[in-house]
């Protein structure tokens, strides 16, 4: 019972301390001034109040950014507001990772230069937002504060590049744009199918190739020179039959051929157990002869120590 006391209590001075701070965050609302007073993105590195000032920043965009935009299909205020975020540590630091990092106000830039076919390189958006957009902070303390006016004014004046805390036109159509970005072409598709169908090939096979190549150079029956071009050969060989079994699969995909589990288990099975074989065969009979017939003789011994010797000698007449 006192447990549960305390706990409505706690719960109540929390409940108490957050309507406080909601509180003064609205009473915060009325003064957004200098949200409106946007300098260069430039001048943020000279400006003191950016390097440890945290709170609420917003983008706006100039008329070519304006423009680009509408092309786009994204609809702009006039005042040119295109993005609100906030940082509860560092204004400057905050805003370098929007300009040299990664951050959904990029991705949606990004989208946006591609979709209107601009460049949309790492190097583009960044200048793209050098030149044409030009930001602005609000100075806020509170962390609570911070949450509740950024809320607030995503939600009143409805960004057209914030993707959270509003629905809209806008907001869908940027989705749209970024989803786009995001799917992979046919071509670049198939290249990727067939780089994997490669790789795979080449893992397999390397260190199976090295072994035997490596035994016969050991054993005199190959020079170094001789042992890297077969290897090489050998690995090629299985990288191109990779790719082709990845193509093919990946054909089948697209006709729409659906290959099930209780097929595809049960061919991986059996062809992995038929490469371990083959791939056992070949590094033994790399083995240097000597050794290969001290091995098959203690194996014989060991059998007929546990008599499997006597059995077959009983059933031979």
């Amino acid at each position: 019972m006192r447990l549960l006391v305390a706990t409505a209590v706690v719960c109540s001075l929390a409940n108490q301390a957050w309507a406080q701070a909601a509180t003064a965050a609205l009473q915060a609302l009325p003064d957004l001034k200098p949200l409106y007073n946007p300098v260069p993105i430039d001048s943020v590195a000279t400006h003191r109040s950016w390097a440890g000032g945290r709170g609420v920043y917003a983008f706006f965009a100039s008329d070519t950014a304006h423009a680009l935009l509408r092309r786009a299909g994204l609809s702009v205020g006039d005042d040119g507001l295109v993005y609100i975020g906030q940082t509860k540590n560092s204004f400057r630091q905050r805003l370098t990772n929007h300009f040299t990092g990664t951050s959904n106000l990029r991705s949606s830039l990004r989208s946006i230069l591609s979709h209107t076919g601009s460049t949309a390189a790492r190097a583009d958006v960044s200048r793209f937002m050098r030149s044409n957009l030009r930001v602005a902070m609000l100075s806020l303390d509170d962390a609570t504060v911070i949450d509740t006016v950024e809320a607030r004014l995503i939600r009143t004046t409805s960004p057209p590049l914030n993707t959270a805390g509003v629905s809209n036109a806008n907001t869908r159509r940027l989705k749209q744009l970024r989803k786009v970005l995001t799917t992979p072409t046919p071509t670049g598709t198939a290249v990727s199918t067939l780089a994997k169908g490669t790789g795979i090939g080449v893992l397999v096979e390397l260190p199976v190739t090295a072994a035997v190549e490596y035994l016969h150079v050991r054993n005199g029956r190959k020079t170094p020179e001789e042992a890297a071009i077969d290897g090489a050969r050998t690995v090629g060989t299985t990288a191109v039959v990779g790719a082709v079994a990845a193509g093919a699969l990946s054909a089948a995909a697209t006709a729409g051929v659906t290959i099930s589990a209780p097929f595809v288990m049960p061919v991986a099975v059996v062809g992995g157990g038929l490469y371990l074989w083959v791939s056992g065969d070949r590094i033994w009979n790399a083995v240097h002869e000597d050794t290969r017939t001290t091995v098959e003789a203690r194996f014989a011994a060991a059998a007929a120590a546990v008599g499997w010797g006597d059995s077959e000698a009983a059933d031979r007449p």
